[in-house]
């Protein structure tokens, strides 16, 4: 028997104590992750509604009501980012 052979009949017989798992990754690092995409979710949304309704306000001359109105979607539309992202982290 070749020496190649011998090695991986070696690697099939190690118990599952032998094979170590890679780490998880630490509660701090996973909080911060979580973090930064509830961030994101929350704020985006809400300053490019912004930035649409002062175009459209620049644009069209409807001071202040687009910009209230871009507002009011990008709050919507952040709801509904974050509740997709409660309900898939509570599978």
């Amino acid at each position: 028997m070749s020496a190649a052979a011998s090695t991986n009949s070696d690697d099939k017989s190690k118990t599952s104590d032998e094979i170590q798992a890679k780490p998880d990754k630490s509660a701090g690092y996973m909080l911060f992750v979580i973090a930064a995409d509830t961030t994101w979710r929350m704020f985006v949304p809400v300053l490019l509604g912004m930035a649409l309704g002062s175009w459209l306000d620049a644009q069209f001359g409807l001071k202040p009501w687009a910009s209230i109105g871009g507002v009011v979607f990008g709050l919507l539309g952040s709801g509904i980012l974050v509740r997709k992202q409660y309900k898939k982290a509570n599978i």
